[in-house]
């Protein structure tokens, strides 16, 4: 999955003004963590920000498309959803037991 992108460019040994237009797919990369057996993923929001499809890949070797459920720009933050079963969420720790460098 990516996301396609137009690009206009002067080509070359081309007589003044003579431009093309090619498409490409632009892919991009990032990590997220299983929240929710249910497939709720957290992962940052620049990933997926203008992307068309969401492809999520799993270690164990399994995939599928993901839908977007919310994004915030303030905190970088995005959720996205898959449907797979057996999901093992992380476990979250207790935010009040923190200490400093935790």
């Amino acid at each position: 999955a990516g996301t396609q992108i137009a690009q206009r460019r002067q080509l070359p040994l081309q007589p003044q003004g003579a431009v093309t237009q090619r498409q490409r797919i632009e892919r991009s990369l990032g990590s997220g963590v299983i929240v929710t057996p249910e497939g709720h993923i957290l992962t940052n929001n620049h990933v997926i920000a203008g992307a068309d499809a969401i492809q999520v890949l799993l270690q164990d070797g399994r995939s599928a498309n993901a839908v977007v459920i919310g994004t915030d720009t303030a905190t970088d933050l995005a959720v996205l959803k898959v449907e797979l079963p057996d999901l093992q969420p992380i476990t979250l720790g207790d935010s009040n037991a923190a200490r400093v460098g935790d």
